[in-house]
């Protein structure tokens, strides 16, 4: 009997010797011997293969074996194991590769038993495609035989195939040995397969359908592919002996058929048939449990440790050798750590570990060679066990829980670099970094130790990113090294926060900066506008346009240049107004009134309004797009002048009465007529009130007094005059000419864009008509005074008139007209103050601000490139500097 091993170091050999054999074979497609302890699989290897030191010899009791001088074969002791390590053949003829596993049921130690069932997993787990053959003895299959024997050999295979056992559906056979019946072969074929029909029947009747545990369903699945397949064969035993046993007719027949079998009509398993799980004996499983897996835990951490080590140090060299620039370097560290983050949380198998640790971590492959070792032996050791595999796995993979403390550093690396660039963009803001000078205070005066407290104060200094904030109080830990990048980085950001140059070209106001703000630049609009008339504002930045206040502009064009253009903070409007047409007749809202027979002149038309400035933006993107908003508006035209008012006709003159006396012949009417006849040579009408027969009558009656009305009528001969005519308004003008370029317009569409025009000017009012002169009455109150000397006598009588009341009546002239209004005058073009042919051209424009950008070393960078580029294509301009 062999030796068990004495020591886990012996047993640490044997699995490595076993393993290293397995893996130099390099190959992943094997025919996989399998069957119960003395079954005879060793000899039907050699058999098979053509081994040529196979024997024949006869024993002590005069019977026929095969033999091979080896230790392997030729025992009748079925208590022994002919076999420990798993046995791999190449047979030469074909490149088949067969294993000949260990036997079911070793009973030499618990170590063979965990050798075996260790390596034979290795190999199984190891292959791609796989035919299996059970082995099993003749006389275990035979009704009369011992049918528990083959059972507990199909409990053994069922186990195998827990987890893929219907892969084997035509990957499966069984091969009987040690045949001595001389029937022939289909009766013994017969013969085997009623065996396994009443096998079959057996777990039929022990287990009913509603108790049946899987383990014999399967087992009932796994006879069911043999039956139906009728894959069986025969390997007999020699019946006399000779040197060479293929030599003998019956074994040369023997022979042809099993190589048929197994080589051709048994098929392999479709690819990636699966894993295997493990089988032992009830013994191991009990024996394992003991110290062996404590100490094989132990071992493992020991090798874990300096691993994690390793890891942790290859991490923290890799990121801490990531040079550049502050904002670079911060960049493709915060990168790089979520990658390694992502790497080492995915690592779930031993293969990724290995991935991991020689590529990210450079460790040697020897060293992980071993540890996967180690690795792969506890895990079969846990299975084994009946313990939770995970609870080795997490040991393994979660590198003694090392590997949850690495991602936490790495993952405080990454943060506190997120937090440093997200600090130092919200820097960038016109808030932060122009309104707040106590921003470079802090950041200069920022150490570890005061950190927290100086964070506190963010959104006080102008950072309104509450995340920004939060991000800040809750970091737990931030190095010396961390803190000057901060301050570099915010530096940097800063350093050319308004670096800009102010350039007269003519009429024009050219801004060129690196970072231009549009609240410094007001400033100087206002300023050169008092000196002299600005007709364009130019603001171009090779890196970055805040638009950080309201504009307005009027009659003034305005262009706009960057790779960057930000709204900030809260909605800017840019305002462009054309300017309001001036008066046209010096504020005298009417035309003179007529001074002789002609009408009131007509008014004087309106001017036309200004145009607006036109507007030029040219950017790559829009930051915060939503926050800006361009508006512009045509002047208004200027009033018509309301025409002048026509002359009125002049009033009638009225006579005034004295007392008057005349003699009469005693006919009181005569002195009467005598009034008319005075009044209607001077183009009077008069009427009385009574009559003259009234009169006499009253006076027949001895009246010496009368009173009565006279009313006196009289119409002018002079014509009024008509009103003039009043002055058109003067038009509206349209805004100006809006081109936005942007590269991404999806930003652009979210711009609010809006262009009115102006108001027309009111037309002027029509001249009112001069007064008609209207017919006048005037209404006298008269006494007459009669001395009566005999009724025919003549009387002397006197007349008296005052005026007693007045009014009009209608004139026999024409009416004058009242002049009419005027009417738009929409043939006028609205007008631009400022020529369009004044205007610096783009191509200039482009030109000045890339002579800036090369004197100040920062034409190259990439932005800037970019929209040099994009302003070329955009403009068809073949080349903007020369």
């Amino acid at each position: 009997m062999a030796a068990a091993p004495r020591s886990t170091h012996e047993l640490d050999l044997l699995l490595k010797n076993g393993v290293q054999e397995i893996d130099l074979l390099g190959a992943d497609e094997f025919i996989v011997l399998v069957g119960c302890t003395g079954s005879g699989k060793s000899t039907f290897l050699k058999f098979l293969l053509k081994d040529a030191t196979l024997n024949i010899t006869k024993n002590e009791q005069d019977n026929c074996n095969f033999t091979d001088g080896e230790a392997t074969i030729d025992s009748e002791n079925c208590l022994t194991s002919k076999t420990i390590m798993p046995n791999l053949r190449k047979d030469e003829e074909t490149g088949f590769v067969v294993m000949d596993c260990a036997g079911f049921g070793d009973t030499r130690s618990e170590h063979n038993d965990l050798i075996a069932s260790f390596l034979n997993k290795r190999v199984l787990d190891k292959a791609r495609r796989i035919k299996l053959v059970i082995v099993e003895r003749y006389d275990r299959l035979k009704l009369s035989g011992d049918r528990n024997a083959f059972m507990n050999v199909l409990s053994h295979v069922s186990g195998l195939l827990k987890n893929n056992h219907r892969s084997f559906r035509n990957s499966i056979c069984l091969v009987a040995t040690k045949i001595e019946s001389e029937k022939d072969n289909g009766a013994l074929i017969r013969s085997i397969k009623t065996f396994l029909k009443e096998a079959v029947k057996s777990l039929e009747e022990n287990y009913s359908t509603l108790t049946i545990s899987e383990d014999k369903l399967r087992e009932m699945e796994i006879l069911s592919f043999l039956i139906a397949n009728s894959q069986i064969g025969l390997f007999r035993r020699p019946s006399v002996v000779n040197a060479d046993p293929w030599g003998l007719p019956a074994l040369q027949e023997n022979f042809k058929n099993l190589r048929k079998l197994v080589f051709e009509d048994v098929e392999y398993t479709p690819d990636d048939c699966g894993k295997f799980n493990i089988v032992v004996a009830p013994k191991t499983q009990i024996w394992i449990r003991g110290p062996l897996i404590e100490s094989t835990v132990e071992g493992l951490k020991f090798l874990i440790s300096p691993l994690a080590i390793l890891i942790e140090q290859a991490v923290d060299a890799k990121l801490g050798e990531i040079r550049g620039e502050v904002e670079e370097k911060l960049t493709r560290i915060a990168e790089a750590g979520e990658i390694t983050i992502a790497l080492l949380s995915s690592i779930k198998s031993l293969q990724d570990l290995e991935n991991f640790a020689v590529n990210e971590a450079g460790v040697q492959e020897e060293t992980m060679a071993e540890l996967k070792f180690h690795a792969e032996k506890a895990i079969f050791y846990f299975g084994v066990a009946g313990r939770d595999e995970n609870e080795i796995k997490e040991l393994i993979f979660g590198l003694n829980g090392k590997r949850n403390t690495i991602i936490a550093k790495i993952s405080q690396l990454v943060e506190v670099n997120n937090f440093i660039l997200d600090l130092a963009k919200a820097s960038e803001s016109y808030e932060v970094r122009l309104v707040n000078e106590e921003c470079k205070e802090l950041f200069n005066g920022l150490n570890i130790s005061n950190f927290p407290l100086k964070m506190a104060n963010l959104q006080r200094l102008g950072f309104n990113n509450v995340s920004i904030a939060l991000q800040a109080l809750n970091l737990r830990q931030i190095s010396g090294c961390q803190i000057d990048d901060l301050k570099a980085l915010f530096r940097k950001k800063n350093e050319n926060h308004f670096s800009a140059e102010w350039v007269k070209n003519g009429d024009c106001l050219l801004v060129l900066g690196r970072f231009v703000f549009l609240s410094q630049v007001i400033r100087e609009i206002n300023l050169a506008n008092r000196q002299e008339c600005i007709k364009q504002v130019v603001l171009a930045a090779t890196e970055h346009l805040y638009i950080d206040c309201d504009l307005s502009l009027q009659h003034t064009h305005l262009t706009l240049i960057a790779p960057k253009i930000e709204s900030t903070r809260v909605k800017r409007i840019i305002i462009l107004k054309g300017e309001d047409a001036p008066d046209s007749h010096d504020r005298d809202e009417q035309a003179p009134a007529s001074q002789d027979e002609n009408p009131g002149q007509n008014g004087i038309d309106g001017n036309p309004g200004y145009s607006s400035g036109s507007f030029t933006l040219i950017s790559l993107d829009i930051i915060n797009p939503t926050l800006l908003e361009v508006r512009s508006t045509g002047g208004n035209g200027s009033n018509g002048q309301d025409g002048g008012n026509g002359r009125d006709a002049p009033e009638c003159q009225f006579p005034t009465f004295e007392k008057q006396q005349r003699a009469t012949n005693g006919q009181i009417d005569r002195s009467l007529h005598s009034v008319v006849y005075t009044c209607d040579r001077s183009g009077y009408t008069v009427e009385y009130y009574q009559s003259t027969q009234q009169l006499n009558t009253i006076l027949q009656m001895g009246k010496r007094r009368i009173t009565f009305n006279m009313k006196l009528i009289k119409h002018s001969e002079i014509k009024p005059t008509d009103g003039g005519k009043g002055g058109a308004g003067g038009s509206l003008a349209v805004a100006g000419d809006l081109n936005l370029r942007v590269e991404n317009i999806a930003d652009l569409e979210k711009v609010s864009i809006n262009c009115s025009k102006g108001k027309n000017g009111a037309p002027g009012k029509g001249g009112k008509a001069g007064r008609n002169a209207r017919g006048k009455f005037r209404i006298y109150e008269c006494t007459s005074v009669t001395v009566l000397l005999g009724l025919l006598q003549m009387s002397n009588g006197s007349l008296t008139a005052k005026k007693s009341a007045e009014g009009e009546c209608n004139s026999k002239l024409e009416d004058a007209k009242d002049g009419m209004h005027g009417k738009v005058n929409e043939a006028c073009v609205p007008r631009y103050i400022y020529p369009l042919t004044e205007l610096l051209s783009i191509e200039s424009i482009a030109n000045s601000l890339i002579n800036y950008a090369i004197k100040l070393q920062f034409d190259q960078e990439p932005t800037f490139e970019i929209v040099k580029k994009y302003i070329e294509r955009y403009y068809n301009l073949s080349k903007i500097y020369n």
